[in-house]
């Protein structure tokens, strides 16, 4: 009987080590060649360290599933995980990475990433702003797909393209400024950002793809500094807001506007803009008036000074 009582207490130690083991092994892991990953309960932070590039995943949700990839290996902390630290010496975040990871609202990046994959922080709805690193030349097809809380991005000036439907239903986004290093956007990219209301574009992309801005009801105006422009197909369809066309043409013979762009015909055009923002402008005429104000200051200084001498 003690026999059978010693053999019962030893398989209960083997039992609780190997829970230990297998929960220590669930929370980190491999995520590249030469990286790891690791996950805090308690800080609900999940932390990416190591050199090289991540390992690409896949959204088993669409039900299309590539034999080649897996889910991302901390898939099952998805609505736990609400910080992720992406450690320096990491040069790529891998397709699908963050995908559908619900609860993050801090992810901290830095320079030494390079690229970042498609659909990466698609479905990332507590995330409502995040900094991209400026060695950063491309952002990916859906890289953002419908993140509605994110309502503030800043796009680095080294990003040269921007693929389709990277931000699409950005529900939360107010306003966006394409900096002029952007030669190319595809299209969709900001399909149904139903809370978007000022657009900036590159003067250095001279064309705006089919259904850029479709259904983004809320558009009111939009800054065109390129001299030429071309306007797809639908670009523009049901942007009932739109009132302000800000354009660097001198007319609207500068710009071919393709069908299905009504609300961007009706809407007023403004022509030879050439400033990315109206603040830079007013900027300009403050300065001046400042320097006139103290030009006229010291020059009646001046004048008393040798009034008092005589």
């Amino acid at each position: 009987m003690k026999k059978v009582i010693s053999l019962f207490l030893v398989c209960i130690c083997l039992c609780n080590c190997f829970c230990l083991f297998a929960s220590a092994d669930d929370t980190a892991g491999k995520c590249g060649v030469n990286l790891n990953w690791e996950y805090d309960e308690n800080t609900f932070t999940l932390s990416i360290s190591g050199t090289g590039d991540m390992n690409n995943y896949e959204n088993s949700s669409d039900g299309n599933i590539d034999d080649s990839k897996t889910t991302a290996p901390w898939n099952s902390y998805s609505e736990k995980i609400k910080k992720v630290v992406i450690g320096d010496g990491v040069k790529s975040i891998g397709e699908y990475a963050f995908y559908n990871c619900k609860t993050i609202n801090q992810i901290n990046i830095p320079d030494s990433v390079i690229s970042i994959g498609s659909a990466a922080f698609g479905k990332c709805n507590s995330l409502k702003s995040i900094s991209l690193p400026n060695s950063l030349t491309r952002i990916e097809s859906g890289l953002f797909f419908g993140c509605r809380g994110l309502n503030s991005i800043t796009i680095p000036k080294s990003v040269n393209v921007i693929s389709s439907f990277a931000f699409y239903m950005c529900s939360g986004l107010t306003s966006i400024d394409i900096p002029d290093s952007v030669t190319g956007v595809a299209e969709s990219v900001f399909f149904g950002c139903i809370g978007l209301e000022k657009v900036i574009w590159s003067k250095n992309c001279n064309y705006i793809a089919p259904e850029m801005f479709y259904s983004c009801t809320s558009l009111k105006e939009i800054y065109l500094p390129a001299k030429k422009m071309d306007i797809y197909n639908r670009a523009f369809e049901n942007c009932r807001s739109l009132t302000d066309v800000y354009f660097g043409g001198k007319n609207k013979n500068d710009v071919d506007i393709k069908d299905q762009n009504e609300y961007l015909l009706n809407a007023e055009w403004h022509y030879g803009y050439s400033d990315k923002t109206d603040d830079s402008f007013l900027s300009r005429i403050s300065d001046f008036f400042n320097d006139f104000v103290n030009a006229v200051k010291n020059f009646f200084e001046m004048i008393i000074r040798l009034f008092n001498n005589k």
